[in-house]
């Protein structure tokens, strides 16, 4: 600890398949062929002298020669089947190679020949398969924070009862999910890319016996999490996946994991159902909407995972198309009904989509535009509602915000100011990090791919590839909007909506996360940006109009095609990290 990892190399005679070998360094206790602690209690069985030792030790098995990734990839399927539901064998991911395929047919027949309502439910499928598919890829609770989302959903689900939102005797997480979690040696594995989950089958024959054990149950658990104080709008439906399901936890868990599939997959019906209401004339259009949201890698990447982030990005979503419908067509009671509706789910959801009440608030007060008085009223009604709830804790206040006294105002907008550019004369410099700016790992590698706890990035030059495409597509979408004023007037509304909800869930991520003092790692996550994932392909949509009539359906497909290849890409680089 505080130092640099101390190395000891040593030869071993070649071993049959499975076997074990025990070794022994003087000077430190190591676990070989997987990581020993700090378990989830922060103990660790790591000893130096016989003195308990607070750090981590690790074996790694150096190949006598090098070979190729190819030649591994009958030991990663075997390897990442475990610790799997039941049903899981080797086999399963080289069918899931076959279904890649399929999806990739598919996507190219709902873009050129699907009639409508057709198109529309082969995105529904294809965004369902491809983070069904990420959900056997994903390690087990390898998700950000999954290990207390499962706590909460399967505590909820299997008791009725809401976990503990104060400090108490009861643990966070049941006995049966502690046997899981120490089966897989998650607190050493995540976040540590020198690591590995256990390879060997008998590992997983010991976890069942552990399971088995009495006392084990997956009803002690419903302490205080990280999780504890969100609503329970979103664990809900995992949690009664978990409850009809049964099985063990790894089934449980991939069953909780099915929900967040098919919440991408409604997440992506909308944001088709927002281009079709935007661009009815381009048939193209909407399909492609679905697709880029069905194959984003790190949103179909969560969507394979057990996270509230699910929910919020499906409400986000579901404002946006209300909102776009109703700026189109005129508010209707039911369409003033149905945004409200899903604020309120988003809000129960996770709490931070409380800032998207001004999304949500925009297409309610536009009609009342021509009434300053009568707008002006409601905004300060909502500031002095916002700073009230605030004030008396109804929302919590992240301890690295503005808001909570610990920071102050200054640093704030120099914090903000760094996410994209260096920092003026009279500024501190608050990021010490790679890519320049403080923006670049939230921006750029967290949204287009670090999966896992975000420790499993893409190479850098791919990250190169996905910004310059970024602002080409920026650009081409403004040239859209010059080359057809008319239609850019008619909707300044949405473009205004658009705007306003990439800027409240970024300006959310940021002042929640201040730094007091110079750091090198960023707190915010990309995917904290997709519940403004339709007001971004909308961009991506506009983008293609941009580079010409003819060309747009072309260079649709096209990004359609890469973003199909990154997601597929991610997961073999998943499987890769863990396994090989």
């Amino acid at each position: 600890p505080g130092g640099a990892p101390r190395e000891v190399v040593f030869d071993v005679e070649p071993l049959a398949k499975d076997a074990r070998v025990r070794a022994c360094v003087t000077g430190a206790g190591l676990a070989v062929g997987g990581s020993e602690g700090p378990r989830e209690d922060g103990t660790t069985a790591t000893t130096v002298d016989g003195q308990p030792w607070p750090a981590r030790a690790t074996a790694a098995f150096l190949e006598p020669r090098p070979t190729s990734l190819f030649s591994k990839l009958g030991d990663i399927a075997e390897r990442a089947a475990l610790f799997k539901p039941g049903w899981v064998g080797p086999w399963t991911f080289a069918l899931m190679a076959f279904v890649l395929v399929l999806l990739w047919l598919g996507a190219a027949w709902t873009l050129t020949r699907a009639p409508p309502r057709a198109a529309l439910a082969a995105v529904a499928v294809i965004a369902f398969a491809n983070a069904a598919m990420w959900s056997l890829v994903t390690p087990a609770f390898q998700g950000p924070d999954e290990n207390v989302h499962y706590a909460y959903a399967e505590y909820l689900g299997l008791t009725g009862s809401l976990p503990e939102r104060t400090a108490g005797d009861r643990p966070g997480t049941s006995s049966d999910q502690r046997a899981a979690l120490a089966a897989v040696s998650h607190a050493g594995v995540i976040q540590y890319p020198e690591t590995r989950p256990p390879w060997n089958p008998a590992d997983e024959r010991a976890w069942a016996r552990a399971a088995a054990a009495p006392g084990i149950t997956t009803r002690d658990g419903g302490g205080l999490t990280s999780a504890s104080l969100r609503g329970p709008a979103f664990y809900v439906f995992p949690g009664l996946a978990a409850r009809a399901g049964g099985g063990d936890a790894f089934d449980r868990l991939w069953l909780m994991r099915l929900v967040s599939a098919l919440f991408g997959a409604l997440t992506a019906i909308l944001v088709a159902l927002l281009m079709r209401e935007l661009l009815p004339e381009r048939r193209w259009a909407a399909p492609a909407a679905g697709l880029l949201a069905a194959f984003q890698p790190m949103v179909s990447f969560g969507a394979g995972t057990v996270n509230p982030d699910a929910g919020a990005n499906l409400a986000g979503a579901a404002i946006l198309y209300l909102g776009v419908r109703s700026l189109r067509r005129g508010l209707t009671p039911a369409g003033a009904a149905g945004i409200l509706a899903a604020f309120a789910y988003a809000v129960f959801a996770k709490e931070s989509m409380v800032a998207f009440a001004p999304v949500a608030a925009f297409p309610l007060l536009w009609p009342l535009r021509r009434r300053p008085v009568l707008l002006i009223g409601l905004a300060v009604a909502f500031a002095a509602a916002a700073r009230t709830a605030i004030r008396t804790g109804a929302v919590s206040v992240p301890p690295q915000s503005p808001f909570s006294g610990n920071v102050g105002w200054g640093q704030t907008a120099s914090w903000v100011w760094q996410q994209a550019l260096p920092p003026l004369p009279f500024m501190d410099d608050l990021y010490t990090g790679p890519g320049g700016v403080a923006g670049w790992p939230t921006y750029v590698e967290r949204v287009w791919g670090a999966f896992a706890w975000i420790s499993v990035p893409f190479p850098q030059w791919v990250f190169w590839l996905c910004a310059v495409g970024t602002v080409a597509f920026v650009l081409l979408a403004a040239r859209a909007l010059r080359a057809h004023p008319e239609r850019a007037r008619a909707l300044a509304p949405v473009i205004a909506m658009f705007a306003l909800a990439v800027l409240c869930v970024a300006l959310t991520a940021h002042l929640s996360f201040v730094p007091g003092k110079a750091t090198d790692f960023v707190l915010e996550q990309g995917r904290y940006l997709f519940p403004a994932l339709g007001a971004a392909v909308a961009l991506a949509i506009a983008g293609c109009i941009g580079a010409g009539e003819r060309r747009a359906p072309v260079l649709a497909a096209a990004i359609v095609g890469a973003f199909a290849l990154l997601s597929a890409a991610g997961q073999f680089l998943v499987l890769e990290r863990f396994y090989a």
